[in-house]
């Protein structure tokens, strides 16, 4: 109350905006759009790729919800607090060419990283010249700044060339993280928030992980059950996961109070999971110590890569 009254003080009455908008209101049935308050809005810069670019799919109802009046969207580009690392030319997707004069680049192949992650030795090193369109990789970044090949554990596509420098897109965050919308949930979070939930419950949960499904907004949690659990725990055990990891991070808090990110799930999957999972990748190539247990996916990949049939339950969030 404090706060209000204390903006309020300088503010004063507009009928005639009052009137505009609650005759826009009216017209469109009790709802209030950026148009509708933005009237002279003349561009909209934001991001457009990588995880948050399905949003942009909203922009024309939101923006130009009457079809008379379409906004130019132009991308921010590659860009973080330690480095601008690209320059959009248009504003057709989100594409930029790399700021090959402000900071020197180089770029490696997703294969090496993800064979040894945490080798920098291992890997294979490129040149901003060495790289190839439609190709990903980690990029490493050295600046004036003081940042010397510094691993910021971002993936980027080489989507083209301008003149004889790349154009790149941002795709999504490296190993060990995940990022739907901005929240940044890393593996020691998840293997918290697991603890921390079954010990709650007392239930016994030696195999788990957690998968981002970007195209649905939401997290897939995903636990081997020693013993069937009863449906009503299994649910318990969703919401216990999603309140902790509100708490250990509080952009996650954020993304799910403003509905950037959906209610999670839990899928429960029958106990000898894990160890399917481990031999199906040593079949796959891999030598047994080599099949490492991933507790946080990038991807939406569990059912996908080894189907349903160790699936038991899927628990939505509950109404």
């Amino acid at each position: 109350a404090d706060i209000y009254s204390e903006l309020t003080r300088s503010l004063k009455p507009n009928p005639a905006v009052a009137r505009r908008l609650e005759e826009a209101r009216e017209r469109r049935g009790s709802r209030l759009l950026p148009a509708d308050y933005w009237p002279d809005l003349s561009l909209i810069g934001c991001w457009k790729g990588g995880t948050v670019g399905h949003y942009v799919d909203r922009f024309d109802g939101w923006f130009d919800p009457d079809g008379k009046r379409p906004i130019p969207v132009r991308d921010w580009g590659y860009l973080s607090s330690e480095a601008r690392g690209s320059i959009p030319l248009s504003d057709d997707g989100s594409e930029g060419v790399l700021t090959i004069a402000t900071n020197y680049y180089e770029f490696v192949p997703l294969a090496d990283v993800e064979g040894n992650p945490d080798d920098m030795n291992a890997w294979s090193a490129l040149r901003a010249d060495q790289i190839e369109v439609g190709q990903e990789y980690y990029i490493l970044i050295t600046t004036t700044g003081g940042l010397y090949r510094y691993d910021i554990n971002d993936i980027v596509e080489v989507t083209g060339f301008y003149n004889d420098a790349p154009k790149i897109v941002f795709k999504r965050k490296g190993r060990g993280m995940t990022n739907i919308t901005g929240e940044k949930v890393s593996v020691n979070q998840i293997i918290q928030a697991f603890d921390e939930a079954t010990a709650a419950l007392d239930i016994s949960a030696d195999h788990y992980k957690a998968e981002a499904d970007h195209e649905k907004s939401r997290y897939a949690f995903i636990i081997e059950e020693e013993e069937t659990l009863a449906p009503s725990l299994r649910e318990q055990l969703l919401v216990r996961l999603d309140e902790r990891l509100q708490t250990i991070n509080i952009e996650y808090k954020s993304k799910r109070e403003s509905l950037r990110l959906n209610p999670p799930i839990l899928r429960a999957m029958r106990k000898g999971w894990y160890e399917e999972s481990r031999r199906a990748q040593v079949s796959d190539g891999k030598r047994q110590f080599q099949a490492k247990t991933v507790l946080l996916s990038p991807t939406d990949d569990e059912l996908s890569s080894h189907g349903d049939d160790s699936l038991v339950a899927v628990v939505d969030w509950p109404t």
